[in-house]
């Protein structure tokens, strides 16, 4: 049953090499119940980074759901190709 996996996530999580990893843009309440259980139900998905204009709420947000990697911004190498792409 699909629910089931939802809410037992796998507990081995995919290698950095093989997963899918994706950041996400601003700790917002939301994130958690949108993005982060949801990825964690997929042992292939990794959530990877968090950006968000003030480090210190990125940095608390990524300590509390064990995120790797944090940015201060939206600006930067990172989130330059992705805005041109959008465009």
């Amino acid at each position: 049953m699909v629910c089931s996996q939802v809410y037992n996530p796998p507990t081995s999580p995919a290698s950095a090499a093989s997963s899918l990893r994706f950041g996400i843009l601003g700790a917002a309440a939301i994130a958690p119940n949108a993005l982060i259980q949801p990825a964690q139900s997929h042992p292939e998905v990794t959530v990877y980074a968090v950006a968000a204009r003030d480090i210190k709420k990125a940095e608390a947000f990524a300590k509390k759901w064990g995120i790797e990697k944090v940015h201060g911004s939206y600006q930067g190498k990172h989130f330059q190709s992705c805005s041109r792409n959008l465009n």
